[in-house]
């Protein structure tokens, strides 16, 4: 069975005559789809003219029935009248009106009237056409036709043939249309298809290749790999020695700022003469001797006991470290907290360089 779109594929280019020629072959040999046949066989029918004369009548017949029977096929007797010649008044082409059937008349063609069976009808063109199975026709009655009605039944025929065969044409046209769609649709496709499939062997070309250079399968290729390592190589280590050099700069800048930062830290205490401190150290014991007299009733103030000369005997000598003592112990804990920092000599010296500048 011949699908529908190359039965039409088949069909274009062709007559009207060669076309039902085809149709007829299709369906003797099996190939011929119904929907094909429902699609073909009326527009083949209308377009050859006089049907008669292309194919014997008994092959028309098989066409229409193997179309089928149409869905608004009339459920009771129908009146149709047809226009031939004597000894044809029982054709397959009927119509059920009488003005469009006296419109064939030609020459001596008459005019028959016979009730259709709905069993009877094979086919439809229209409403103003049926096909009908000649076997199956009663009884035949021949009527008389004015000339006058024969010839403007004509004019209106042939109108409505032109518009039958705009419709076929534009029915051509959009199948045309909607074959090209379809071939586009399908080069589009297999356009698709084809690509995707070069894309795969495309893949699986380079896997292979790519497996062989891994496996060493490829000796050019290793070949060249191994030169160009060679002459980048150098390239590399002088970037790799510059970043290294570069990281190492960075790290000594953070340690030279962090050991600045402890520098600054350290608090260097004012400098303060001998002498401030015995009057500080006078005063203190004034106050302590006040208080204690105070209890005892004596009535000396801190000022008085503080103008009178103060003896404090010393049984061993009491070591008040420096200045300079107490920056050596600073730097030395300093350097303890840090190992890989300065070292407290040069702390010491930073400290005192401060101590110095700050006067």
């Amino acid at each position: 069975m011949k699908d529908p779109q190359e039965v039409t594929e088949a069909l274009e280019g062709l007559s009207a005559r060669e076309q039902a020629h085809l149709l007829r072959d299709l369906r003797k040999a099996g190939q011929l789809s119904r929907e094909s046949a429902r699609e073909h066989v009326p527009a083949v029918w209308v377009n050859v003219g006089a049907p008669a004369g292309v194919l014997p009548e008994e092959d028309w017949v098989r066409l229409w029935q193997w179309c089928g029977r149409p869905l608004d096929t009339p459920r009771e007797p129908v009146t149709a009248w047809r226009a031939a010649g004597p000894g044809g008044e029982r054709g397959m082409s009927w119509s059920p009106n009488r003005a469009t059937a006296a419109a064939f008349g030609r020459g001596d063609t008459r005019l028959y009237r016979a009730e259709i069976e709905p069993a009877a009808i094979l086919g439809m063109i229209g409403d103003q056409e049926l096909i009908v199975e000649p076997r199956m026709i009663g009884p035949v009655v021949e009527e008389k036709v004015s000339k006058a009605a024969t010839a403007d039944r004509a004019r209106e025929q042939r109108e409505e043939r032109r518009k039958k065969e705009q419709q076929v044409r534009r029915r051509q046209q959009r199948n045309d249309a909607e074959r090209k769609r379809r071939e586009q649709a399908r080069q589009r496709q297999q356009g698709a298809r084809d690509r995707a499939r070069a894309a795969e062997r495309d893949a699986e070309r380079r896997r292979r290749v790519r497996e062989d250079r891994l496996a060493g399968r490829d000796p050019e290729w290793s070949a060249a790999m191994a030169d160009g390592i060679a002459r980048v190589r150098p390239t590399l280590d002088r970037q790799r020695e510059k970043r290294e050099a570069e990281r190492e700069e960075r790290r000594a800048a953070r340690e030279a700022a962090y050991h600045d930062r402890l520098a600054a830290a350290v608090v260097v205490p004012p400098r303060v003469s001998d002498e401030e401190i015995k009057a500080r150290a006078r005063a203190t014991v004034a106050e302590i001797v006040a208080a204690a007299e105070a209890r005892h009733g004596i009535r000396r103030t801190a000022e008085e006991i503080a103008a009178e000369p103060v003896v404090v005997p010393v049984t061993e000598p009491v070591e008040v470290p420096t200045v300079e003592e107490m920056l050596r112990e600073s730097a030395e804990r300093i350097a303890a907290g840090d190992p890989d920092g300065p070292s407290a000599e040069e702390l010491f010296a930073r400290l005192t360089a401060r101590r110095r500048a700050a006067g």
